[in-house]
């Protein structure tokens, strides 16, 4: 006979008991495969939110850093800024010297034409000079020719007025004469 379906009541009363037991037991792991599988689920889905890209934070950092960013470059950048503004006052300013240069200052081409024109004038003057000096000496040269023509002239007309002899004896009576009338 089967221990099942047996003529006894006790084993099967057992039997049954045994079954409710491990029917309960099968109910009570259902339930703790079924939650473990709920807290699985449940972590899988934390795991893949974690793995899950947040760009809501990462939009904020990098706003963030961008105005941080932004606001480093513009505290470098406002000396350049201001270098430059300066520096193109004074490329301004430069350029205006420049322009009153030309106005103020010769070229070296006029400067190289101005003396040409001087050395030529210099040359001239030198010329002119040498003649004028060749003139002079002409005409000093014909002055002195002419004075002792005259003086010639003149000697030649007292030495036969008089003769030499003649005027020194009439040098030495007037002579004798003046110191006879000087007072003692």
């Amino acid at each position: 006979m089967s221990r099942r379906g047996g003529g006894g009541g006790a084993p099967d009363h057992q039997a049954r008991y045994n079954i409710g037991a491990l029917e309960q037991r099968v109910y009570g792991l259902e339930q703790g495969v079924a939650g473990l599988s709920n807290q699985m689920s449940g972590l899988s889905q934390q795991i893949a939110a974690r793995g899950k890209t947040n760009w809501t934070v990462i939009i904020g950092f990098g706003d963030i850093a961008l105005s941080f960013m932004i606001a480093i470059g513009g505290m470098a950048y406002w000396p350049i800024r201001e270098t430059q503004s300066d520096m193109k006052a004074t490329i301004a300013k430069l350029t205006d010297l420049q322009a009153g240069l030309g106005e103020r200052f010769v070229s070296i081409r006029e400067l190289d034409a101005r003396s040409s024109r001087t050395r030529q004038d210099i040359d001239r003057l030198n010329t002119d000079f040498t003649a004028l000096d060749v003139t002079s000496r002409r005409s000093m040269e014909q002055g002195d020719a002419n004075l002792q023509r005259q003086i010639d002239d003149q000697k030649k007309a007292f030495g036969e007025t008089y003769s030499l002899r003649d005027a020194m004896q009439q040098f030495r009576r007037e002579l004798d004469e003046l110191r006879k009338r000087a007072p003692p």
